[in-house]
């Protein structure tokens, strides 16, 4: 898992560690409760008190132990219109935690002899362009694939919040993509465009469509009655919960027109899911080498094992084995499930403004915290209140003295690599601060000429500074037994002649045009419809956008621009051609 470049903020540090450090097993029974506080179910009910009101949207909660419902609620309001108020059997989208459905019917499928998951994907999507490499059914699965993630690419076509997306839409703009992230294989790469391609899988090996399949195969067996894949907008959902974006004069309907299916858009209840969940013990559908499936993680080319399995995330929380998977659209969803506890916590919100992942483990710290804590193989120390401080002494103690000019060297804008965002480091009373976004700025203690000990973080971050001289060109960010975070120097300020980048860019990739245009003294990326994205300046020719990433001017010999390539995590180096220069 790539090092998050805001990890260093916050609350968010504390939970980072314990999630990597704290391995505590916990063997003894499940408790409702102790003596000396109040019902579990009441506390419960606290964490959701915020949304718990007729004017908000909400939330629906199952809670399920040894094949039971231990406590299932609805909180908050389904309908804003209508006063319709969330109950446990209000039906909700759950966005990517719908991909564990999609890999049980490939398996299923894999299983009746239709396919197996070591078959390349162009055997049944021939219109695929070829990769030089074969992506498996099984890569598809692990998110091993390589495939870009298509979204990004929609926002380039000109699509807008709300827009119909249809599955023809989604599998033209699939097959129009001529290159790869990565070669299948190399690295886990999340991307919704494989479960698309699996759920397009299953319609032509299966004669049926998704939705058709689903039911029959999944659903209908497990009495799951108000689930369903959603392949047409079209289609009545009695009870559904509508979806809702926070706005400053309260909320407002957020609700989009997606018809496409195998990444998201299953619709469910929790006590639907608790019958899905019980399935995994019971293996009425799949069987036990399908479950079995289901939850072996992937394997990259280098034998490296990830945390991704098929449709599930397999990782531990506080030192117990959790399977889990989150989903984010326009509604928020987690399903948290502790194998060795046979306990699981289902969570279905109707505001994208609502953590359900947050609200979910606490429920089950709650539930889980009465446990017997073993020794681990690896004991992990606890998290120190008073680690900020110590860290501070202990850089006081060792530090060096650099002079002001010494100071103003490392001074400037860096450009983090994997996160494209800026980092400023600068000088204030003879202190060396760095600005760490969102408002929040940590001193550097110098402790050599060119390396430094961050304060204000609950671990110590060494950060080192290297390149030419006189002014060092990168910085390296070093957390404890973390991937380092490596940062370049740039030029933020805004080129003198914004307008020598105007003119329209083409990709096939996309097939539509993007107008670059400075106007107001910024420069724009303009899609079809005029729909506007302001590109930051980094570096000289290099821009960057919150959607579409890292964007570089490409010059001729005779310094004219002739191309724009974007880059982010989910599009890597896609290149769009600038027209003029196509027809020279």
């Amino acid at each position: 898992m790539p090092a998050d470049p805001e990890s260093f903020d916050g609350a968010r540090p504390v939970r980072v560690l314990l999630h990597l450090l704290l391995i505590l097993a916990l063997t003894a029974p499940i408790s409702a409760q102790t003596a000396n506080r109040e019902p579990l179910p009441t506390q419960v009910d606290r964490l959701f008190a915020p949304w718990d009101k007729p004017n908000s949207p909400g939330c629906a909660l199952a809670i399920l132990q040894n094949g039971a419902t231990i406590y299932q609620r609805g909180y908050g309001t389904a309908d804003l219109e209508h006063a319709a108020p969330v109950s446990p059997q209000t039906v909700f989208q759950i966005a990517s935690t719908s991909k564990q459905f999609t890999a049980m019917a490939i398996i299923l499928l894999a299983q009746d002899g239709k396919l197996s998951l070591d078959d390349p994907i162009r055997r049944y999507l021939p219109e695929l362009p070829p990769y030089g490499a074969e992506i498996t059914v099984r890569q598809a699965l692990h998110h091993t694939s390589g495939l870009r993630n298509l979204f990004p690419l929609y926002m380039l076509a000109g699509w807008r919040w709300g827009d119909l997306t249809t599955r023809q839409n989604e599998l033209d703009l699939a097959f129009r993509q001529h290159a790869l992230n990565s070669t299948p294989g190399e690295e886990h790469n999340y991307t919704n465009t494989g479960y698309f391609l699996l759920a397009e899988i299953v319609k032509r090996v299966s004669g049926q469509s998704f939705r058709d399949f689903t039911a029959a195969r999944i659903f209908q067996p497990l009495g799951m009655t108000h689930t369903l894949a959603y392949d047409d907008t079209g289609m009545i959902i009695p009870n559904r919960a509508m979806a809702y974006n926070a706005a400053p004069e309260g909320y407002r309907n957020n609700i989009t027109l997606f018809e496409t299916v195998g990444d998201s858009n299953i619709y469910t209840t929790v006590e639907d899911m608790a019958r899905w969940d019980e399935n995994f013990y019971q293996a009425r559908v799949g069987g036990k080498e399908g479950i079995a499936v289901m939850e072996r993680p992937g394997t990259l080319n280098s034998g490296e094992v990830t945390e991704y399995a098929a449709g599930l995330n397999v990782t531990h929380h506080k030192g117990l084995k959790m399977i889990w998977h989150s989903g984010v659209s326009m509604y928020r969803s987690e399903y948290l499930r502790f194998p060795d506890h046979h306990f699981s916590v289902i969570c279905l919100c109707n505001s994208a403004a609502i953590d359900a992942s947050d609200l979910a483990r606490r429920v089950a710290d709650l539930y889980l915290g009465d446990h017997e804590q073993t020794a681990a193989p690896t004991p992990a120390p606890a998290i120190d209140p008073s680690a900020p401080a110590k860290i501070e002494q202990a850089a006081r103690a060792e530090a060096v003295t650099l002079s002001t000019a010494e100071l103003e060297r490392f001074t400037g804008a860096y450009l983090l690599r994997d996160a494209l965002t800026i980092r400023r480091v600068y000088l204030s009373n003879g202190h060396l601060l760095l600005d760490r976004g969102r408002g929040i700025t940590s001193e550097m203690v110098p402790v050599a000429r060119d390396r430094f000990v961050m304060l204000g973080v609950p671990q110590r971050v060494e950060v080192t500074f290297t390149g030419e001289q006189p002014r060092p060109q990168t910085i390296s960010f070093l957390p404890p037994r973390q991937k380092p975070l490596v940062a370049d120097r740039v030029n933020p300020d805004p080129p003198s002649d914004l307008h020598a980048y105007d003119g329209k860019f083409w990709t096939d990739d996309v097939g539509e045009v993007v107008t670059i245009a400075a106007h107001d003294g910024k420069l724009w990326l303009q899609t079809k419809r005029n729909v506007e994205f302001e590109l930051r300046p980094v570096a000289a020719d290099i821009f960057t956008n919150q959607w579409f990433g890292k964007l570089t001017f490409l010059r001729d010999r005779q310094n004219g621009i002739t191309a724009l390539t974007m880059s982010n995590n989910e599009v890597r180096n896609l290149k769009m051609e600038k027209m003029e220069s196509r027809v020279r």
